[in-house]
């Protein structure tokens, strides 16, 4: 028997024939993916910009509706001039049966902003589950703060303002 080193023998190595060209790779992929996270980071940035434009306002509203339902009269001070001088104190918190929603939370699932007036669209959750619908419109008013200047609570507030 015959023994031929193992440097001594040649093996083809897999790859194209020699007569066809080299092929370039495809990009197509790579294209789709850069693409899609372009848009993903433009719609990001977006939706953040709006989160931060609205979030002054957004953050009134909701310490308005958190003393809503713990604290009426702490509430009724924290709406515009406008609001308070069509309605006493007294008559907000008769007409808005503020004990009705103790304990409950808000969550805002819309929110528009013109200028210095805006609104915002939500859901109040009470602590038994049950849901009502609430729209606020706001105002910034004197030093820069927001104000309410109205509040609509149950199926009209689900409708567009």
């Amino acid at each position: 028997m015959c023994h031929v080193p193992n440097h001594a023998v040649r093996t083809r190595r897999p790859g194209p024939a020699p007569d066809t060209p080299p092929t370039r790779p495809r990009r197509t992929g790579r294209i789709i993916l850069f693409v899609g996270l372009g848009i993903a980071a433009f719609v990001g940035a977006l939706v953040g910009l709006v989160l931060m434009f609205t979030q002054d306002m957004t953050k009134a509203g909701t310490d308005f509706m958190a003393a809503f339902t713990s604290q009426p009269a702490a509430a009724w001070r924290m709406a515009s001039p406008d609001l308070q001088q069509t309605i006493t104190e007294e008559e907000f918190t008769r007409r808005l049966p503020i004990q009705a929603w103790q304990g409950a939370s808000v969550s805002w699932n819309s929110r528009s902003r013109t200028n210095n007036e805006g609104t915002l669209a939500g859901t109040i959750s009470q602590p038994d589950g049950r849901t009502t619908p609430v729209s606020l419109r706001l105002r910034k008013g004197a030093a820069d703060t927001w104000q309410v200047l109205g509040i609509t609570i149950g199926p009209r507030a689900a409708e567009k303002p």
